[in-house]
């Protein structure tokens, strides 16, 4: 499930025009507004080094909560990328709960929500970069 939240309005984003964001065009890093990533884990070891990899270049943070791995889900977190900014949060059988703690924790304009076993395609991170800018 992908949801992007402006944070400043605090509404959904739905652009129906490649025209007006200009898909296709080279982006201008420098002038889009930030984009936070967070994600929920659990036991993701095998799962969350290539979802993190994949965003990594493309996002200004990834937060990153685990809710009790017993494995290296938080080693190799806190090793993927400088980006990931890593949190514990005790599970209380409440999704919406530990989503909400990771909302809380993200700095960007603009936050995307992912789960470590989705990978996003290279264009449609750039597509959603676009549709921020």
């Amino acid at each position: 499930m992908i949801l992007m939240v402006d944070v400043d309005n605090c509404t959904n984003k739905i652009s129906k025009t490649n025209k007006l964001m200009g898909f296709g065009k080279n982006i201008n890093l420098k002038k889009l507004k930030t984009l936070s990533v967070c994600m929920i884990v659990k036991n993701e070891e095998n799962l969350i080094l290539d979802c993190i990899k994949n965003i990594g270049e493309y996002v200004d943070e990834i937060i990153v909560v685990d809710t009790g791995s017993n494995d290296r889900t938080v080693e190799i977190a806190k090793y993927a990328s400088s980006k990931v900014k890593l949190f514990n949060f005790k599970w209380v059988d409440d999704f919406s709960a530990a989503r909400n703690f990771s909302i809380s924790k993200a700095t960007g304009d603009w936050i995307l929500i992912l789960d470590p076993d989705e990978v996003l395609l290279k264009h449609d991170l750039k597509k959603i970069l676009a549709m921020i800018q």
